[in-house]
């Protein structure tokens, strides 16, 4: 009788949650209008006007010159704002039951997403090594998407807000 070697660790099975870069509505140009993402998945686009996550002018995702503004101001704010707007939290909330009851993949749409470092976009998945990489990184911008996808992901934002 032969020894059966340890098998690896089964990669995690069920759904995955990316965050992806797409242009601003109403821009023409070369290229493509969002950054590659897995096939079949379920898309989400938060720049679209029905959006719930439209959001008011004091939380519109801008390129703030340091990373701790985006710790103490943007992403604290932008949370609290998630937990008291009745149509933003149920929104957030569908997400979370997407993540749990879908075994596909589901992409968060931003304007202000993940860039590679010579700015093109991509879609990268949501994980607090991640978020605390992009956080960090004031090369460019941080949407309002990376704080969406942590709270629907259930990544509290102390965990990769430091």
């Amino acid at each position: 009788m032969c020894k059966s070697e340890p098998q690896p660790p089964a990669a995690p099975v069920g759904p995955k949650l990316y965050l992806a870069c797409r242009r601003p509505r109403g821009f023409h140009g070369p290229g493509p209008d969002r950054a590659p993402y897995p096939a079949d998945a379920i898309l989400i686009d938060l720049t679209a006007k029905s959006s719930p996550f439209v959001l008011q002018k004091k939380f519109k995702a801008t390129r703030y010159g340091s990373s701790e503004k985006r710790k103490r101001v943007f992403v604290p704010g932008m949370w609290r704002w998630l937990e008291s707007d009745t149509s933003a939290f149920e929104a957030v909330q569908g997400i979370s039951t997407l993540l749990r009851e879908q075994k596909r993949p589901i992409v968060i749409f931003d304007v202000y997403g993940p860039r590679k470092p010579d700015g093109t976009m991509e879609c990268v998945k949501v994980t607090s090594h991640v978020l605390r990489e992009r956080i960090n990184d004031v090369r460019h911008a941080f949407g309002h998407g990376y704080v969406i996808a942590s709270f629907a992901a259930d990544i509290a934002y102390d965990a990769w807000c430091v």
